[in-house]
């Protein structure tokens, strides 16, 4: 058992010994039951939050109107939430109402499928109201109750079993599949910022041609931004294979798959931000060159070195080819130089060759093509070598590159 777990464990026996009710509950005991690895570990116990501070000398109330606390055990923090009923969703997120309740079999019945909704106590005792172990045992993603009450109180529930579909390889129960197309629509009332979460998770799944299948199959991908407004893209998703890293992937891949939705413009139905877009401008930058010429050293300098396997994922999504790591780390250790910086001369030295023009964009062109000439091997970077080279052109610096 995990350090953490031991941890937890320590929780659930403080309260205990305290006179309250508490468990495992949530994703932590279903990968548990899966043997698979986590440490992101929930309790619900009957202590309501003021009476979680009484037991715990280090409590940090971060929604306790929800009762939520964290209590913090030996440099750990672990979420402790209340057992409680909900009712009413009008944001489509958040209850309008929560009522503390004492029964953990009731705190079950709120959570978003069945095996979710299991609570295991310090000894490896479970309790199953809603049968989660069968349909763990069957993988089998279904809804604790009705679905259609589950995904009209928080339509992200919808994304979310797609999303377990990709990383668990489970199957859809049928009535919970025929909710997720009739609630879809749902998707709207939440912010772009949690679906495109939920985007990334889905997209980055072991299984992810069985939950593109889902999310075809359930009409979800008419429910994004950009995706809904695109058959190019809706057409390539659908041929997705291999899981793709990261967001920034997912917005260079629809970039490149549909040239009529720039990054810039997906970053921006998004809501995401400016690193991400100028990671994922670099990516498609790189790929429209591997396009033209292959792996070059121009492209590999260019691209930030944290990014290769990026590239990489996606030349074998968008180009079905491979590039081998190996290429790609030579090249690097080859290069002339690994950034602009390491440069011989500057922007300085390039106004004095030419005294007689003003500054203007013509200087940073001219840093350019020097960083070009040299990272192609063309000349060397020596301040003479490189002086030299500009002469030969003149006022007017190459844009051969």
């Amino acid at each position: 058992m995990s350090t953490s777990f031991q941890k937890g464990k320590q929780i659930i026996q403080r309260l205990k010994e305290s006179g309250y009710d508490a468990y495992f509950v949530g994703g932590y005991v279903r990968d548990f039951l899966l043997e698979r690895e986590t440490n992101d570990i929930d309790i619900a116990t009957s202590a309501t939050p003021d009476e979680v501070k009484t037991v715990f000398p280090k409590v940090i109330p971060v929604g306790i109107e929800h009762g939520t606390v964290i209590v913090r055990i030996d440099g750990e923090s672990f979420e402790v939430t209340t057992f409680r009923e909900e009712s009413n969703y009008t944001d489509f997120r958040h209850p309008d109402r929560v009522k503390f309740v004492t029964n953990i079999e009731q705190d079950l019945s709120r959570r978003d499928f069945t095996m979710n909704a299991i609570a295991m106590d310090d000894r490896g005792t479970l309790i199953d109201p809603f049968h989660g172990i069968e349909d763990l045992r069957s993988k089998s993603i279904c809804t604790v109750r009705d679905p259609a009450l589950r995904f009209q109180e928080d339509p992200l529930r919808i994304m979310r079993a797609v999303r377990f579909v990709s990383h668990l390889g489970f199957s859809i129960e049928r009535n919970t599949k025929q909710a997720m197309e009739e609630y879809g629509s749902l998707l709207a009332k939440i912010s772009i910022e949690r679906v495109v979460q939920e985007l990334e998770k889905l997209f980055s799944g072991l299984f992810v041609k069985k939950a593109i299948f889902d999310f075809w199959e359930t009409d979800l991908m008419n429910q994004i931004p950009i995706m809904k407004d695109s058959e190019p893209i809706q057409e390539r998703v659908r041929m997705l294979r291999i899981p793709l890293g990261n967001i920034t992937e997912i917005v260079a891949f629809c970039g490149l798959v549909d040239s009529t939705h720039s990054v810039r413009r997906i970053v921006e139905e998004w809501k995401l931000s400016r690193q991400i877009r100028a990671e994922a401008d670099h990516l498609v930058s790189a790929i429209n060159s591997y396009k033209n010429s292959g792996v070059n050293d121009w492209m590999i300098y260019r691209l930030p070195s944290h990014l290769d396997q990026s590239l990489i994922r996606l030349v074998e999504v968008i180009m079905d080819d491979k590039i081998p790591n190996e290429i790609i780390r030579v090249i690097r250790n080859q290069l002339p130089i690994a950034e602009r910086k390491q440069l011989t001369i500057n922007g300085v030295d390039v106004a004095k060759w030419f005294p007689n023009k003003p500054k203007g964009p013509w200087l940073g062109q001219w840093m350019e093509a020097i960083e070009h000439a040299i990272v192609t091997r063309k000349i060397p970077n020596e301040k003479s070598k490189i002086k030299e080279w500009v002469a030969s052109h003149g006022e007017h610096p190459p844009t051969n590159h």
